[in-house]
């Protein structure tokens, strides 16, 4: 009987060791899916912000549409035909034909 009860005992060890393994994955896995449900939301956001970008304020696209930020872009100095506009900000810039 002993070794019914030494088989018993390490199969309920092999059967309680799998729970906890899948619960530790169950967990890392809610994590992860947390992680990318906030990827999600923040790419929503930035598409939104797509749809309401216009250039006729002068706004930095990369600043309103990544960081939600209104910087002015300011004209710099240039011996092209083209406008140079520049971000403060994120030092971004444009080239817009005059």
């Amino acid at each position: 009987m002993k070794a019914f009860d030494d088989f018993s005992k390490e199969v309920a060890e092999q059967v309680d060791n799998e729970n906890k393994r899948l619960h530790n994955e169950k967990a890392r896995l809610e994590t992860e899916l947390a992680k990318v449900d906030e990827q999600i939301f923040l790419a929503e956001q930035k598409k939104r912000r797509v749809v309401a970008y216009t250039s006729d304020g002068g706004l930095c696209p990369y600043c309103f549409i990544h960081n939600n930020l209104s910087i002015e872009m300011k004209p710099i100095p240039s011996d092209s035909e083209l406008d140079i506009m520049k971000c403060k900000h994120c030092s971004s810039e444009l080239e817009i034909e005059s």
